[in-house]
Order: structure tokens, then C-alpha cells, then sequence
């Protein structure tokens, strides 16, 4: 399907205004996951590079290293799907990667790398809140900085292994566009995609269905505690309810979220695998596509603004930003408006 806005072609499903749209939207939201994740970044390496130490000590240092990692995963998320989707839109470049064959491969190696390392990420994050809940006395035991950091790596070396075939397992010729469906093998998304999907889902989901039942848990030993020793006050049980209902909400965000988003395209790769081709599933993958986006402008939110160890890095981030830009204007308004001793200075 041709889908260029800087080309006119007879090719087109859509009307040029639709996908000129559906640019717009695509690329505000690159746009809102690059600078979200950018804040993220700068703003934790502010906070180590000052040497404030970090809150709760082991517990921060661990979930601090794992929301950096995917805040850098999404980044590069952002980067890939912006290389990605202007070769969609733009066919001018489409036609230059069609001559330069390791460019357009690698196009599909960094978006399908960068997405694999966000994805792993969250499962390490989900191990990570499974120990602190469940095993909280031997979490600095079991979560050490030496633990996080390999889980860490592990996670990039399997992300880049799933990524690579793509350099040797293709079907590249400069006589065919650098399109995923002409250049990528039609078995190589379907198959990834869905055990990806399928061990990501299945962990992911459990880890967290096992932390929302040890809150409940907790919860209920403390009422027992308490209703042996006196009746719960009114503020103890609202206190219970609160905690049970974050529980679930987190629950619900994190599986929702990642269920909602990649389901349709993951389907769709199953589709154009194994089934008839048609210009509609290529229509269909493009807007499913946009769709999957938004899964990743939710993860800074959930992950790294919801830790009061990295929302206070970001705040002060932006304090130190708006301070320094009070005074650079201070500075540039005495520039710009001497001082009466200086107009009348005898020289």
C-alpha cells in the first residue's frame, strides 16, 4: 500500500488528507514518548551525578535502575519509530533504502530490539515488585545491584539476539521497496510477536495477580490483628480499602495496558504470515500500529512518575531548569536596562 505524502500516486486506499492525519498523530506521540523519556533520563543521571542518595537504599537503587532501563528502551523506541515511520510516509526515502541494504535491515533490527528491551524490562520490573511484596525480608538479599545489573543485561543480550536474525534472515533485493512485508521473512513477526506476547503476558500477569493477592493477604492479617486486639476504626478500614483498590489498579493498568495495545497488531502479524494478503491488513497494520504507541506513553507514567524517588528527581530537574532560566532572564534584563550610575558615569 502506498501511503506517502511527499508522492502522488494512483495506488492509494486512503485519502491523502487520512494518512496526513494519521501522520500528525503518530507523530505526536514519538514526539510525547522521546521527550517524556528524555525527562526521565536527564533527570535521574541529575540526581546520581550530585551524589544524592537515593531513598530506602537497596529497594530505590533496584526499581530506580529498572524504570532508567526502560525509560532508555523507550527512548530508543521513540528514535527506531521515528526512522521507521518516516520511511512510511516519505517515499523518497523508501526509495534510497532500497539501494542501501544494511540501513533498511537495520531499520528493523533497532525498532524490533528497542520494543523486545521495553517489553523485558516490564517483566524485570514485575520480578523486581514480586520480591519486595512477597519476599520484603530477603529482598536485599535477592535483589542486590549486582542481581538488578545482570537482569539488566540479560535483558539487552536477549533482546538483541531476538533482533539480529533480521541482518542474515531476510528477504533484501534492491529490486523490491524497504518494506517489512517485502523485505522481512512473512514467519519472523508472527512467531516473535506471539511468544513474545505470550511470555511477556503470562509473567508479567502473574507476577502481578501474585503481588495483588499478597496486599490482600497483608491487608486481612492486619484486620484479624486488629479486630483480636479492638474493633478497626473507621480511618484503619478506609486505610485497608485504599491500599486493596492501588493494588488492583496497578493490576489492572500494568495487563491492561499491554494486553489492549498489542493484541490487534500481534493478530495482524499472525494474518499477514499466514494468510492471503490484502491492502486492507496492510491499512489495518498502520493504524494498529499507532494504536501500540500509546502503550509506550503510559509506561513513564506508570513506571517511573508513580516512583516518589524519580517524580522528586523530575521535579527538582524542573525547578533547577525554571530557576537557572529566572536568572539567565535576570541577567539579560540588567544587560538590556543599565543602571542610572552607569547612563550618567563621567568618562
Amino acid at each position: 500500500v502506498v501511503e506517502c505524502l511527499d508522492q502522488d500516486t494512483g495506488e492509494r486506499i486512503e485519502e491523502k488528507y487520512v494518512i496526513a492525519i494519521r501522520a500528525a498523530m503518530d507523530t505526536i506521540i514519538v514526539l510525547f514518548i522521546i521527550c517524556s523519556n528524555a525527562l526521565i533520563v536527564l533527570a535521574i543521571a541529575r540526581h546520581r551525578r550530585h551524589g544524592k542518595k537515593l531513598e530506602h537504599s537497596a529497594l530505590s537503587s533496584a526499581s530506580v535502575r529498572f524504570a532508567l532501563n526502560l525509560a532508555v528502551s523507550d527512548l530508543l523506541v521513540g528514535v527506531s519509530t521515528t526512522y521507521y515511520l518516516s520511511s512510511k510516509y516519505l517515499c523518497s526515502l523508501v526509495i534510497a533504502l532500497s539501494h542501501l541494504k544494511y540501513l533498511c535491515l537495520f531499520m528493523f533490527v533497532m525498532i524490533v530490539c528497542a520494543h523486545a528491551a521495553s517489553a523485558y524490562t516490564i517483566v524485570a520490573i514485575a520480578i523486581d515488585r514480586y520480591i519486595a511484596v512477597v519476599h520484603a525480608l530477603r529482598y536485599r538479599e535477592l535483589m542486590s545491584t549486582r542481581t538488578s545489573r545482570v537482569m539488566v543485561a540479560v535483558v539487552w543480550i536477549f533482546s538483541i539476539c531476538i533482533s539480529t536474525p533480521i541482518m542474515y534472515w531476510n528477504k533484501w533485493s534492491s529490486s523490491k521497496t524497504c518494506d517489512e512485508g517485502l523485505v522481512v521473512p512473512l514467519q519472523y513477526l508472527p512467531i516473535v510477536s506471539i511468544l513474545s506476547h505470550i511470555i511477556i503476558m503470562g509473567i508479567v500477569g502473574g507476577f502481578h495477580r501474585r503481588i495483588h493477592h499478597e496486599a490482600l493477604a497483608s491487608d486481612e492479617r492486619k484486620r484479624s490483628r486488629a479486630s483480636r486486639a479492638t474493633a478497626l476504626t473507621f480511618q484503619e478500614s478506609k486505610m485497608g480499602h485504599k491500599f486493596r483498590s492501588k493494588s488492583a489498579k496497578v493490576l489492572l493498568l500494568v495487563t491492561g495496558c499491554y494486553i489492549i495495545c498489542w493484541t490487534p497488531i500481534t493478530v495482524i502479524f499472525f494474518i499477514r504470515g499466514y494468510a492471503v494478503a490484502n491492502p486492507l491488513i496492510d491499512v489495518l497494520y498502520n493504524y494498529f500500529f499507532t494504536f501500540l504507541n500509546i502503550n509506550y506513553v503510559f509506561n513513564p507514567i506508570v513506571y517511573s512518575w508513580m516512583n516518589p524517588t524519580i517524580r522528586t528527581a523530575i521535579v527538582e530537574l524542573f525547578y533547577v531548569f525554571t530557576c537557572k532560566k529566572k536568572a539567565l532572564r535576570d541577567i539579560a534584563n540588567q544587560s538590556a536596562f543599565p543602571s542610572v550610575s552607569t547612563v550618567y558615569s563621567v568618562t
